[in-house]
């Protein structure tokens, strides 16, 4: 029985085994951004969590619809929403529920994925 990694990439792809993974790998650096953000005016940090949820939602992009679908509760098309909102409604952007995310909501999911790639 194959598990992990090579489970994810016999049902859903190589594409999407590499999205995962960058997607983990984005959740890392949130994480030790969010940590150090109060070294940074404003405006940095606004810059910096938009750079953050935009790369998190491009990973996202590029998950295959039905391991989005599969994996409902991970709540990835939310992430993927908040990344269109990030890279094109300048204008409506709620930066501090963007940082609020990454504090709170993303852990949990990075968390569920490292899950589903070591299981």
């Amino acid at each position: 029985m194959t598990t992990g990694r090579a489970a994810l990439e016999a049902r859903y792809g190589i594409k999407n085994l590499r999205a995962i993974e960058d997607f983990v790998e984005h959740a890392d650096e949130a994480a030790r951004v969010s940590s150090v953000r109060e070294r940074y005016s404003s405006r940095e940090a606004d810059l910096m969590v938009e750079a953050l949820i935009v790369r998190l939602g491009e990973s996202i992009r590029r998950m295959s619809s039905e391991f989005v679908s599969d994996y409902q509760d991970l709540m990835l098309r939310s992430i993927q929403a908040a990344r269109n909102v990030a890279a094109h409604g300048y204008d409506i952007v709620d930066h501090q529920l963007l940082w609020n995310a990454i504090d709170h909501r993303l852990p949990a999911t990075a968390n569920a994925l490292r899950q589903i790639l070591d299981s």
